[in-house]
Parts: C-alpha cells; structure tokens; sequence
C-alpha cells in the first residue's frame, strides 16, 4: 500500500474552487451562512450566562418578576439557537448540492472529452466509486468545514477567552492544557488513519471493479455455468474489503477513545476546581453550572472539531483519487485546441486519403504498417480481411478515436486535424459490427445522432433500416424501453437500429463496420439494398467479413497483417485468382452462402 500522497497548493485551490460557488446569488448565501455562523455562536455563549443568572436569582430568591424574565430569555435564547441552527443549514443545503452537482458535471464531460484508448485503460467500476465518494466527501466535507470546522473553533476559541478574562488562572490554564491535548490528538490519529482509509478505497474500487464487470458479462458467465466459481471469487474480494474497513474502523474507535477520555479528564478537572471553590464560598452555584456548561460546550466542540479534521484528512485522501484523474495526462482532442481545427467538411468534397498510415495499440505490435489508399467523393470502398488484419482500426482512425502513429489522413485534401472535430464526427454516419445502445426508448436511441428530427423523419429510418415492423409490435412501439446495452433485442435488430440511427444522421460519409454481420442471409438480403441505396453518391466505408455484401464496391482493399496485399473491383480480384479469390470461393462452397 502507497503512503499519503503530498498536498500541493494546485489541489488546494481546486477544492476550494469545487467547494466556493460561481454564482453570486450562492456566493451572497455564503456570506448569510458565515453571518449566521456567528449568530448561532453569540447565542450559544449567551446561554450558560443567562443560565448562571437565573440560578442565582432563584438562590437569593429575587423578585419573581426577574425570575420570570429570565426563564423566559432562557427559553427564547434556546429557541433563537435551534432556529438559527435549522435555517442556516437551510441556506447552506443549496450551496453545498450545487458543488456536488458542479464537480459531477465537470467529472463526466471530462470523461466525454478523453480519447478512446483513456477510457480502455480505466476501471469504469472504480471511476464510479471516486465520483461518489467525492460527492459524499465534497458534501458531507464542505457542511463539516462551513458548519462545523470554523463554527467550532470560533466558539473554542471565544469561550478561552471568556475563561481567561472572567476566572482564575487554574480553570484557564486547564482548559488551554487540555485543547492542545485533544486537538494533538485529532491531529496524530488523523494522520495515522490516512492509511488505512487509502487501503479500504482501494479495496472497495477493486469490490467495484469485480461487481461491474462481471455484472455486465452475466451472459458469458451462465453460459460457462461459472456462477459458483465466480460467487467464490466475490467472496475474496469481499474479505479483503471486509479487513480494511474494519481496520479503517479500529483507527477511528480508537480515536473517539482518546477523546472520550480527554474530555471526561476535563470534566473532571473543572468541576473538581469550580465544586472546591463553591464549597469555600468563592464561586456561587450560578458560576458552577455557567463553568460546566462551557467545559461541555467547549469539550463537545473540541472533541467535534476533532472528528471533522480527522473527516477532513480522510476526505482528502478520496479527493486526491479524482483530481489525480482531472489530472491524467492523456490528450483530450476536444479540449486541446492545438489538437483540432476549425475547418468544415465540404460537401462536394469527401474525398478520404490514407497516406502512409501506420498505427499500434501496443508498440511492440504494429497492426497497419505504412498502408495507403483513396476513397473518391461519392465511390464506396470496402476493405476484407482476416480477423486482427486492422480493418475496424482504420474506421477508428478516420474517426479520430486515436492517432496514426505515422502518415496521414485527409477530408477534401484537408488534414484530419485541421478539421473541426464535431464537424468531422457529425458528418460520418456509422454501423459497428457491436452497437452500443442506451437504456432509453426505441426511439431516442433512433433519434440519438439526431434528436431534433420529427417522429416522421424517425420511422422513415426504421422502415429504410427494415426494423419499423418489428417496433410497431413492440408493447409502447417506439416509446418502449430497452434494457442495459440494448440487450433485450436481438444482436440484429440492434444492428437495424443502428442503422436506423445512421440514416436519421443524414451524414456525407458513411462506415459500414460489419453492418449485418448478426443478420441472416435472407434479412441480410434485403437490407444490403437499402444500404446500397442509401449510401448511393455518399463516400462509403465498407468492412466486410462476408464478400457477397461488398461485391458492388467501386473498389475493394483486401488487408492482410496490417499490409494491403490486393485491391481492384470484385471482378479484378476474381481474375486475380489470389487471397481474394480463395476467400470467395470458400465462403461459396459454405452452406450459409
């Protein structure tokens, strides 16, 4: 396990500015809250004064009058006390819940802008136990700093003074002896349970990790029939989790021990010292119970200021884990704008030039290796090849989700990075092998690249994409709701509204990943023709694991360990008699062909 990692002056200031709010209209419920903070202080110090007056006066047995007056001003300062205490956190709820909100939203748009390969190398499991427990950490950390923190030590701090000013040295003396001793206290065993916290996080991001992924391959997992082998190794990880927060627990209860035991010595102190000297006549029993009431009060801050720095420090820690994450050094090519242009596609301009190109997911593992190649404006080109021969990186690549690690790539001869990054993905319209759907309806995964367009507009596409039949039975037709991912249809129908999808985009460009690989032959079919029909005078991007679907390009590349090793029209690779040839003939011979 790591050791506390160091606070830098830069994350200060982003907390601070995750905590203090934009708005003026929050920033003036700041300073009301501060004002009220102050309030409920004077209140709270007026109390046992008012208190040690009424018992007095019930001692020499003054006139009822006053005595009345008294309880009454007791009770109504009370009062005043929790109302101040109720409203201002009132106040303060709205400040607090829009910094969750600000660093909620500014954590997911950062996530939006990283390049695919940020998103890859990262647990989402994890990610989601960093943003909540900095919800948790900026809400519950920013009420105990605003609320607590400061209220506390403010009240501390003026009821040492009062002691100092208004009674002997002995009482002041021993009060001050016993605040350095409780807050060294919070302080070391603050300190001591930071690791402890960091290790109960990392487990719990690994409990995480474990429930996410697994969760989200359930299918793989009833189908291995590995549910009890999986169950066994939740346990581990359960266990682990288990030990460290129990650790994690171990450390506080020993802290809320030492307090305990400091504030009862205390106590203990005072009433012996203020009981000695109302015994002897110096103090009356008015001065006894006004001592007691601040010892409580001031133990009760002190041991509460305590807890909330150790809070405080245990906060950090979770708040280092996302600002780490803010801090990732991979190149957002949204945000960057040395990453991306401001020029436009041109329509009668589509042209795609591939020059040069070579590319890797891991250095030591080319997979396009100094390939070239033109798709002409309105011409579709598809590329074939065997599994792991590079094909759908080229369509990543063309979409910017990465970086050619050599060459280059134009749009109407203009650089890939000279173009206006939003405009470049507007612009291409897409069907992956694997489309991703959200757990939204029919319709607005339809309407996704789209979301201005008419109910209309959106069943055209479905009809096109040969799925509108199939909604229109579905229970709520278009406003139905699909499950995680999609995964209450089938692998076609999601491939249909895919398409679907693409075709609402009305794009210059279109890429065709393995766009009916889930489908059968006969479907398959029929579906090649819209496609066909919609892509008409578009610049296409074909990827084809069956030959029968690309035999109308204008033009196919057939790919082979990241090199081109053939290319021409179906007929010219069928005289060719090579690669191409064999895979055709094969695939004829099948008994799905």
């Amino acid at each position: 396990m790591s050791s506390p990692k160091p606070i830098s002056w830069n994350f200060i200031k982003w907390i601070f500015a995750q905590i203090i709010p934009n708005e003026l209209s929050l920033q003036l419920r700041c300073f009301v809250v501060m004002l009220m903070n102050l309030s409920m202080i004077g209140l709270q110090l007026a109390l046992p004064f008012v208190l040690k007056q009424l018992v007095n006066s019930l001692e020499i047995e003054s006139e009822e009058s006053t005595i009345i007056i008294l309880c009454f001003a007791y009770g109504l300062l009370w009062i005043a006390t929790r109302f101040v205490t109720e409203i201002r956190e009132i106040i303060s709820y709205k400040i607090f819940a829009t910094s969750v909100s600000q660093v909620t939203g500014s954590f997911f748009e950062y996530l939006l802008n990283q390049p695919l390969s940020f998103h890859i190398n990262k647990d989402m499991g994890a990610l989601i136990d960093e943003l909540k427990r900095t919800q948790y950490t900026l809400y519950k950390g920013s009420i105990g700093f605003f609320l607590t923190i400061l209220p506390r030590i403010i009240e501390s701090l003026a009821t040492l003074y009062i002691l100092w000013k208004s009674y002997p040295l002995d009482i002041a003396i021993t009060c001050t002896i016993f605040l350095y001793a409780i807050t060294s206290a919070s302080i070391t065993s603050a300190s001591a349970s930071i690791n402890a916290e960091q290790l109960a996080n990392e487990a719990e991001n690994e409990q995480s990790n474990f429930l996410f992924d697994h969760l989200l391959n359930i299918e793989a997992i009833q189908n291995n029939a590995q549910e009890k082998a999986e169950y066994e190794r939740l346990q581990a990880v359960l266990s682990r989790t288990e030990q460290a927060r129990t650790i994690a627990f171990k450390e506080q209860f020993m802290m809320m021990v030492l307090h305990g035991g400091l504030t009862g010595g205390l106590l203990l102190c005072v009433s012996l010292l203020t009981g000695y000297k109302v015994l002897n006549k110096a103090y009356t029993i008015g001065d006894f119970i006004l001592l007691n009431s601040y010892i409580i009060s001031f133990s009760e801050s002190i041991s509460q200021l305590g807890k909330h720095i150790k809070n405080l420090r245990e906060g950090i820690v979770d708040l280092q884990g996302i600002y780490e994450i803010f801090q990732t050094k991979e190149k957002s090519l949204l945000s960057d704008e040395s990453n991306h242009g401001d020029k436009k596609i041109i329509p009668s301009n589509t042209a795609i030039s591939f020059k040069n190109i070579s590319f890797s997911y891991i250095p030591e593992a080319p997979l396009l290796n100094n390939i070239s190649f033109d798709i002409y404006h309105g011409k579709t080109v598809a590329i074939v090849g065997a599994s792991g021969s590079g094909k759908s990186t080229i369509t990543k690549l063309l979409l910017r989700l990465y970086q050619p690690t050599q060459g280059s790539i134009t749009i109407g001869g203009t650089l890939l990075e000279e173009l206006d990054l939003i405009d470049l993905r507007s612009q291409i319209g897409i069907v992956p092998q694997n489309p991703v759907l959200f757990k939204d309806t029919v319709f607005n995964n339809i309407a996704y690249a789209n979301p201005i367009a008419p109910f209309e507009e959106v069943k055209l596409a479905a009809k096109t994409a040969k799925i509108d039949e199939f909604i229109t039975k579905l229970p709520q037709k278009y406003e139905t709701e699909l499950g995680e991912l999609g995964m209450t249809i089938s692998g076609g129908e999601r491939q249909r509204i895919a398409l679907a999808r693409a075709l609402l985009k009305h794009p210059l460009i279109f890429i065709f990943d393995e766009a009916t690989s889930a489908l059968d032959t006969h479907t398959e079919t029929s579906l090649m023709s819209s496609i066909v029909n919609a892509s008409k005078d578009k610049t296409t991007l074909m990827i084809a694991h069956r030959l029968s679907t690309i035999m109308h390009a204008d033009h196919i590349i057939v790919l082979d360990h990241g090199k081109i090793k053939e290319q021409g029209t179906h007929a010219q690779l069928l005289e060719l008699n090579k690669l191409y040839a064999q895979l055709w003939y094969k695939q004829a011979e099948s008994p799905e062909a």
